[in-house]
């Protein structure tokens, strides 16, 4: 689905059925537990990437749900998002871009980066702005499939599954529900596409409206989160390091000239050559190949991921200790189960964080997955070996879901799964 979340063109996906009666009673066909679970990609932020194994979480999670409470007692919905105009848009920029102006140009703070989340379609956005993004995409997703007169669910269940920087996002917004900043759930009705004014502009009205995010969070998969710094491989930093510290002038040229070589060479003939560069172990598989060489290749694509990846440098350093300390606090709640997935030799998720986290955190499951790339989204054969790290979890977490208590010793949830 193509939508203007925050004024900016997002792709965006729904998978599972909304049955929530509008007076919130369990029927026939309103089910006693719906289970919300937001995915949040890492960068490159392309949701076409991740659809195949999202649609495999989905059924997978569906599968389990029936099998322990039975048949249409648990209703599973997985949400994504595209990070703003890092979308592979079936629309034409031009369009989109006329079409976003003439939306924003009706709203209040149009074409500013302020809390509105409102922007130009070509803007190129850093980490603050992607983060604001993704959380009123949730504030209005639970607004939308749990909207009417009554009170939510009778026991809802959310959760996040963040990637690579998604998992920095997660924990980010996270914080900020658990310390009782204001972003609460106003359960008003409203739709997905719903202006952030809304959400954000709500700080001490909405709780009396409805219960906090926190109330309703059960569990956070980090798969190879990239939330520190101290752990990466010395050449890697300096590498990142350099980039960062280049003007942005000279980086913005570079992405200017890269582009210009790639886009001249012939469509068929770049397809090619990427299919033959990934055509090893642990390469794309052939559509990946042929999308990322059809459709990424854009100015406004490759200005936003390294912009975002300007950010990231930059943040990621300073807010380490912050990231880790966050777990460890989440972790120690009564409703909060959090998976942590780490691989070998991976660049950007070392697999000395599993380690660090199992020591800060020992509440914490932690799962190592042997050979899995950092990119598992385009490798040819990894989507199950992903959903299957998330199996065993996703079982533990609907035994102890809500009011079934959960496991509290170290040995028992820091299990290898």
């Amino acid at each position: 689905m193509y939508v203007y979340g925050c004024s900016v063109p997002t792709e965006t996906l729904h998978l599972g059925k909304a049955r929530v009666s509008k007076d919130r009673a369990p029927t026939a066909s309103a089910p006693a537990i719906v289970w919300h679970t937001f995915f949040v990609p890492g960068n490159p932020g392309c949701l076409w990437y991740y659809l195949p194994w999202l649609q495999d979480v989905q059924a997978m999670q569906q599968q389990q749900a029936d099998s322990i409470y039975g048949a249409g007692t648990v209703q599973v919905m997985v949400h994504g998002l595209s990070h703003a105009n890092h979308h592979f848009s079936t629309v034409s920029d031009t369009a989109a871009a006329a079409a976003t102006a003439s939306a924003a140009s009706a709203k209040p703070g149009a074409g500013s980066q302020s809390s509105t989340c409102s922007a130009p379609v070509y803007e190129a956005y850093g980490l603050d702005f992607q983060i604001e993004h993704v959380r009123v995409f949730v504030l209005a997703t639970i607004s939308k499939y749990n909207s009417g007169s009554g009170g939510e669910p009778s026991r809802p269940m959310l959760s996040f599954i963040g990637h690579s920087i998604g998992s920095y996002f997660v924990l980010d917004i996270l914080q900020g529900a658990q310390a009782g900043d204001g972003w609460v759930d106003t359960y008003a009705d409203a739709d997905a596409n719903a202006d952030a004014n809304a959400n954000t502009n709500a700080k001490g009205t909405a709780a009396a409206r409805g219960p906090s995010l926190a109330a309703m969070t059960v569990s956070v998969v980090l798969a190879m989160p990239f939330i520190t710094w101290s752990t990466l491989n010395l050449g890697h930093r300096l590498q990142l390091s350099a980039f960062e510290a280049a003007p942005a002038g000279a980086v913005t040229w570079g992405a200017a000239k890269l582009l210009s070589l790639v886009q001249g060479i012939p469509l068929p003939k770049r397809i090619t050559y990427l299919r033959r560069l990934q055509s090893g172990e642990g390469g794309m598989d052939d559509q990946c190949s042929d999308v990322t060489s059809s459709r990424f290749f854009t100015k406004r694509m490759i200005s936003n991921f390294v912009a975002m990846g300007r950010d990231e440098i930059l943040q990621v350093p300073a807010n380490e200790e912050r990231m880790l300390a966050i777990i460890a606090d989440l972790s120690s709640r009564a409703k909060v189960r959090i998976l942590s997935i780490h691989t070998d030799d991976d660049v950007w998720a070392p697999l000395q964080d599993k380690g660090r986290i199992e020591a800060l955190a020992p509440q914490v499951d932690t799962l190592y997955v042997p050979g899995l790339q950092h990119a598992f989204c385009m490798v040819r054969g990894q989507h199950a070996a992903m959903t299957q790290a998330l199996r065993v979890f996703t079982g533990k977490l609907l035994v102890h879901s809500p009011g079934r208590g959960r496991a509290t010793s170290a040995a028992g949830a820091r299990s290898k799964l």
